[in-house]
């Protein structure tokens, strides 16, 4: 994954596992370029269930996952069961698209 890649915008699309890689890539920074003493930017992983970031602000969690992998939701609701409060939010065709998100002050995805 490089700017040295010497592909065009569509033909690095094709390639799926790279392109997400990029998208995920891409929404992490999205998120730090927004962190601040308000929201806390990381990720959960308990065995082999992983959610790509946890946002923390204040008492609140907002898990996000960006892989578009149907067994993905398995892992947003395995943290929702650890975490039942927490908001969960799905990038990709089910959930919001990842342009969306990154055009999107992360704090505005927080209920109320």
């Amino acid at each position: 994954m490089s700017v040295f890649a010497h592909q065009t915008f569509t033909e690095a699309q094709i390639n799926r596992i790279q392109w997400g890689r990029r998208v995920e890539s891409a929404d992490g920074a999205h998120l730090l370029s927004h962190a601040g003493s308000d929201l806390e930017i990381s990720y959960w992983n308990e065995g082999h269930a992983e959610v790509d970031f946890v946002i923390r602000k204040g008492n609140r969690l907002l898990a996000i996952e960006v892989k578009s992998a149907y067994n993905k939701i398995t892992v947003l609701k395995n943290f929702s069961t650890k975490f039942p409060h927490a908001q969960l939010l799905q990038l990709d065709h089910r959930g919001i698209a990842w342009q969306d998100f990154i055009a999107t002050d992360p704090r505005d995805f927080f209920r109320g």
